[in-house]
């Protein structure tokens, strides 16, 4: 046990880059807790469905990281500890099985890319956005997109008044786009929504549900996911993880994979990230407004119906089933009831 210990210590220390001093206080207890917990790797997400959390910390959680990381590494059907003690006697693709399973893991229940890395990603998805669709922002002097922009801040105003324990370490910025049913959230704040949907009566539980998306840092899990999922071997892997902090690194190498992978992609969530966005813009709104909660449900209810979310994409990429509108439904409903 000891022996695989090390390699634990190893393997966080050699994909997360921490510095040792750091981690060590906690390895012991936090090891402890997952041999306890231990089964096969790909262990599945808690879902929050009811939205308990409604604001996940935008520092790295490597207590987390090591927790997981632990599970896989001491599994007697992980590859991983063999192949950090050097032993060859297993193939390749069981390893990168192994590899994948942990990182998809990492993904869905830490967080650690640093807040450098969801700017840039951000910033490249929205600068792709104005290309493939016209995109306002508040910048725009036309009275009819200033009259629209007001009401948005308005609604921001409320969010934030009511949401003063979300300190997100970046500026919320929205943008109008004239396509019609779209709302988007990006990396690092970006939300995109439609001209149309201002317009409407239901703007406000449309951005709610995005900014939940925000909140619980839905886009940051699957930049993390698709960053590992792009490199073949566990040494492009480690190599790409230990290098993520340095800024010029990531924005200089593999640039043009950088901007095929924002391209159409952080506008599609999994099963459990809409549940939960669908939680959490309920809960939103009616820490504004609690008297009003039956009819922020009916309106979240009736944007399922109203909007066409994209799941595919990344369902796909991390295994999850495909959210139906009926078992959205439910969840909004049996929310609205405890509320």
């Amino acid at each position: 046990m000891i022996k695989k210990l090390g390699f634990t210590i190893l393997l966080a220390n050699s994909l997360f880059a921490f510095d040792f001093s750091d981690i060590t206080s906690a390895v012991t207890d936090v090891a402890q807790k997952s041999i306890k917990a231990l089964a096969e790797p790909g262990q599945t997400t808690n879902v929050d469905k009811q939205c308990k959390i409604m604001f996940e910390s935008y520092e790295v959680n490597y207590k987390s990281a090591i927790s997981i990381a632990t599970s896989h590494t001491i599994s007697n059907s992980s590859k991983i500890s063999s192949y950090l003690s050097k032993d060859s006697d297993f193939s390749k693709d069981e390893l990168q099985q192994n590899i994948k399973e942990l990182t998809k893991d990492l993904a869905k229940n830490s967080f650690w890319i640093p807040i450098e890395v969801e700017k840039f990603y951000g910033q490249l998805a929205f600068n792709e956005r104005r290309k493939s669709a016209e995109i306002i922002e508040e910048t725009n002097r036309n009275i009819r997109y200033k009259r629209l922009f007001k009401k948005v801040n308005s609604f921001l105003n409320q969010y934030k008044k009511s949401n003063k324990d979300m300190n997100f370490p970046f500026d919320l910025k929205v943008a109008i786009t004239t396509e019609k049913n779209v709302a988007e959230a990006l990396p690092f704040g970006h939300l995109i929504i439609s001209q149309n949907l201002i317009e409407s009566n239901n703007y406000k539980t449309i951005l709610a549900h995005e900014l939940s998306h925000i909140s619980k840092r839905h886009a940051a899990k699957e930049l993390q996911y698709k960053l590992i999922k792009s490199y073949s071997s566990i040494e492009d892997i480690v190599k790409f993880i230990k290098n993520i902090n340095d800024e010029d690194y990531v924005q200089n190498a593999d640039l043009s994979n950088a901007i095929l992978l924002v391209k159409g992609f952080f506008n599609y969530y999994s099963n459990e990230q809409e549940l939960e966005a669908d939680a959490c813009g309920l809960k939103t709104m009616v820490k504004i407004n609690k008297n009003n909660k039956r009819k922020y449900a009916n309106e979240l209810i009736q944007n399922i119906n109203k909007l066409s979310v994209k799941t595919t994409k990344i369902d796909d990429i991390l295994g999850d089933s495909h959210p139906s509108k009926e078992i959205r439904v439910k969840n909004i409903k049996e929310l609205e009831r405890t509320l």
